[in-house]
């Protein structure tokens, strides 16, 4: 049994049992989701859609069908996330929007499209966390803008920018909770840079700092990276374009001071490694 204090209060772990092999189960649910989905009363498009589709790669879509077979709505990237009190996701959609959906008491679920005062014509990277409480949302506009929600208690959403394409071209980003900051990890994927962001909280300006990053084996790009607080250090860890993984840590005391943080970087995974 692990140790009651080393899990995470803010994650949930739900199972439920199906009459049906591992394998017969994960088909139904990703390749037949038109079966199970309650299509006639949870869709995004104006049209009765027939089915979901999601497509089985990465970088695939996910979106509804309509008669006669027209796409009626496109879903990028997606992330899912813990409210407190129900699952929530949150993903970018074909009319350039952002979508955020939240369970009801009844199972059912509710959607919202995020305010967006900012001009995009769509985002990516979408990512989703509990706060304290306070219900955050990051994602990057196509303009390389890297963007912060925060819902209020009263249910409206906030919004804020956190990088500007012009201080940084953020492409790929992640966000997490330390138990006093709300961070985000944010890299430039084609130009191999990595941006770490923290605030103190919702009213206050966001900092930031660049990471050292000494990519190996000739890899010039990062994928999406991922961001945790383990309890004594923030760490974000990056994949490559060769396959390596990276991670970095710092203490939170010097992460989310003014200083510039003594970040130590460790290589998880080489393709070169024997």
């Amino acid at each position: 049994m692990p140790d009651q204090g080393s899990i995470d209060p803010n994650s949930v772990k739900k199972a439920i049992n199906v009459q049906a092999a591992q394998e017969t189960a994960w088909r139904v649910f990703t390749e037949k989701m038109g079966t199970w989905w309650p299509l006639a009363v949870y869709k995004i498009g104006k049209a009765n859609a027939i089915d979901a589709v999601i497509e089985p790669y990465q970088g695939g879509r996910w979106y509804e069908q309509t008669l006669p077979m027209s796409e009626s709505v496109e879903y990028g990237p997606l992330a899912i996330g813990w409210t407190g009190s129900s699952l929530a996701i949150v993903a970018a959609d074909s009319s350039g929007a952002l979508d955020y959906w939240s369970q009801d008491g009844a199972g059912g679920w509710n959607q919202q499209t995020l305010p967006s005062a900012m001009t995009e014509a769509g985002f990516s990277s979408p990512a989703i966390a509990l706060a304290g409480g306070t219900l955050v949302i990051t994602a990057v506009g196509v303009s390389g803008n890297l963007y912060y929600w925060w819902r209020a208690d009263t249910g409206e959403w906030n919004q804020q920018t956190v990088l500007s394409a012009s201080e940084f071209d953020s492409v790929q980003s992640a966000i997490a909770w330390t138990g006093q900051n709300v961070v985000i990890a944010a890299v430039d994927t084609w130009n191999g840079a990595l941006r770490y962001c923290w605030q103190a909280d919702g009213t206050k300006p966001w900092h930031n700092q660049e990471v050292r990053v000494n990519l190996v084996n000739g890899a010039k790009q990062f994928l999406q990276p991922d961001i945790a607080w383990t309890g004594k250090a923030v760490v974000i860890t990056v994949p490559d374009d060769f396959a390596d993984i990276y991670a970095w840590s710092d203490s939170l005391w010097r992460v989310t001071s003014r200083r510039q943080s003594n970040w130590h970087q460790q290589t998880v995974y080489s393709i070169a490694s024997p």
